[in-house]
């Protein structure tokens, strides 16, 4: 009888070894989702028609040597109802006057809206993200604000633009 047990009890554990291996093959080949991670600065959404200010990240970098300015400007503009992005000193290659925003895509509908919100020239480059969103870099001719600007700009056809997750209960940014 203790020579029939044998080989089934080793088939049943080379089985057992072969599906444990198996099953831990498909599990370290999955991805790992961080319950600590941060949330996503933005998600993509489709915009049709028309692009608003809330749909919209800024982040200000101060170019000058005034104090405060990357900080002041962006309450500024999250008081127009733009999203908060980073407000921080410009990298040091920069070189701007008045406002010089920078982004990958400098004919989108977000730059268009951004570019309307500032007094005076503002310069368009095209640049890698220095933060998600729009980026702006204030230079030591700062004009300010432009009084009346407008809330909203027109989309060319469907475009897909980078919002701010939405946040709480309601679903309200």
């Amino acid at each position: 009888m203790s020579r029939n047990r044998t080989p089934i009890t080793l088939a049943l554990l080379v089985l057992l070894v072969v599906f444990g291996a198996w099953y831990g093959w498909t599990q370290i080949n999955q991805p790992i989702s961080n319950p600590f991670a941060d949330p996503p600065d933005c998600v993509p959404e489709q915009v049709d028609g028309k692009l608003t200010r809330a749909q919209v990240i800024v982040n200000v970098y101060n170019g000058s040597a005034r104090n405060d300015l990357a900080a002041s400007t962006l309450r500024e503009l999250a008081q127009r109802d733009f999203s908060r992005g980073v407000a921080e000193n410009a990298p040091g290659n920069l070189r701007v006057a008045n406002v010089t925003v920078l982004d990958p895509e400098p004919g989108s509908a977000q730059v268009r809206l951004v570019r309307a919100q500032f007094q005076g020239q503002v310069q368009v480059r095209k640049n890698p993200d220095l933060a998600e969103g729009i980026d702006i870099v204030l230079g030591q001719g700062y004009l300010g604000l432009q009084g009346g600007a407008p809330a909203t700009v027109r989309v060319r056809g469907d475009q897909e633009v980078c919002v701010p997750p939405r946040t709480g209960p309601a679903g309200r940014r």
